[in-house]
């Protein structure tokens, strides 16, 4: 995924291709559809079936959700994107034996989860998911699911991908921006042996997690001569990068957008 906003002009294959966020669209399916999704929100959030609650989207929200043998009001305070903290106050409303169901994430490998304090041991998991049974009272969950920032690659047969590396957090996907990053994002490389720091900021973007690393840019300076193609060997200077979460970028100015990046090998 790369945006290149100098490439993205009327009368060629780019034009559709929109480097600025637009007020309306010609043609809008968007706004109905956002409306949609969140009107099915709660659909998506939760699964019931019998007397067991599934939670699968680990968003803050307040639902009552009507089982078999009576209701669950359920509130979630989450910070899954940041911290991978979240909390959960569970309230039964009726006699029978409601059962809450977690969705343990894909990308999630290592993680604590507490009832009233205790941690849950040997908690049987099936399908991805972990049973918690006997709510009869208000009940609190918390969850810590560990979710550093780590670089993933590309099954090789996607060839636009292939050589290349993309920067993910939990269930963000992250980018880089012209913004923070200077022009000419594809002549960058990384080392992907690098610890990567991460930073919460607050002021930034209505507060946004940022990931902070190095690689090697391709040094312009040698081409100034205009030439398209040459022997002359490439030469590399050091970079730190800044990048930030895919869903945030074009919000300060335009500039290019990269989500994959060149390994270094």
């Amino acid at each position: 995924m790369e945006v290149w906003p100098d490439n993205c002009i009327d009368r060629t294959s780019k034009e559709h291709v929109k480097p600025v966020r637009q007020k309306w669209f010609g043609v809008a399916c968007c706004p109905p559809n956002i409306a949609r999704t969140l009107a099915s929100m709660g659909q998506y959030i939760y699964f019931i079936d019998k007397n067991t609650a599934y939670v699968n989207l680990y968003i803050s929200n307040e639902a009552q959700i009507e089982l078999e043998e009576g209701a669950l009001k359920i509130q979630i305070e989450s910070d899954l994107t940041n911290t991978g903290h979240i909390r959960m106050a569970i309230t039964p409303d009726g006699e029978g034996e409601h059962r809450l169901a977690l969705r343990i994430p894909d990308y999630v490998k290592t993680y604590t989860i507490k009832r009233d304090g205790k941690i849950l041991r040997n908690a049987r998991i099936s399908q991805s998911y972990l049973l918690i049974k006997d709510i009869k009272e208000q009940t609190e969950i918390e969850i810590d699911f560990e979710v550093p920032a780590k670089f993933v690659r590309a099954n090789p047969n996607v060839r636009e991908d292939a050589g290349k590396v993309a920067l993910v957090k939990g269930p963000l996907v992250y980018c880089l921006e012209e913004t923070d990053n200077g022009e000419n994002l594809p002549s960058i490389f990384v080392n992907t042996k690098q610890e990567l720091k991460e930073t919460f900021e607050s002021e930034l973007l209505g507060g946004v997690t940022t990931i902070r690393f190095t690689g090697k840019k391709l040094n312009m300076d040698t081409w100034q001569d205009g030439a398209l193609y040459d022997t002359r060997e490439q030469v590399f200077e050091d970079i730190e990068l800044k990048a930030i979460p895919y869903h945030c970028w074009d919000n300060r100015k335009t500039g290019e957008m990269l989500v994959w990046m060149k390994e270094m090998f």
